[in-house]
């Protein structure tokens, strides 16, 4: 697909841009901007899977196939590297869970600190 900058944001809509290959997960679903003849093209690409020589793996349906990193002159200097975006997601798991519980419960004794802290200067002060 052509570059239309519109549409592209709709279809990147809850992706994040990686800026390190090594930062996509297994499995998640990942579109990118590469280079094809010259010309930067943005595909849908398909779910991660593995990583290469050179090339991030993305299997969509049956199909799977490699997407340079990055493109180098014959005298290996690079001048171009391919834009990979990322579907945000948080899996939920148990530890997730417990981890996001633990950091609510820490911010609840922290309000309640300042409600605390509120009604003492309130009552100094006569507020009511």
């Amino acid at each position: 697909m052509d570059l239309d900058i519109k549409i592209i944001k709709e279809k990147l809509r809850d992706f994040v841009e990686i800026t390190d290959v090594f930062d996509l997960k297994h499995l998640s679903y990942v579109k990118y901007i590469t280079l094809i003849d010259g010309k930067e093209k943005f595909y849908d690409g398909g779910k991660y899977i593995k990583m290469g020589d050179n090339r991030v793996y993305i299997k969509r349906g049956a199909i799977s196939h490699g997407v340079p990193i990055e493109f180098k002159r014959v005298d290996g200097r690079p001048y171009y590297k391919t834009r990979f975006f990322m579907k945000e997601t948080l899996q939920m798991t148990q530890n997730n869970f417990d981890e996001l519980l633990e950091i609510v419960e820490s911010q609840q004794q922290v309000i309640n600190k300042l409600l605390k802290k509120t009604n003492k200067y309130e009552n100094i002060l006569g507020i009511e």
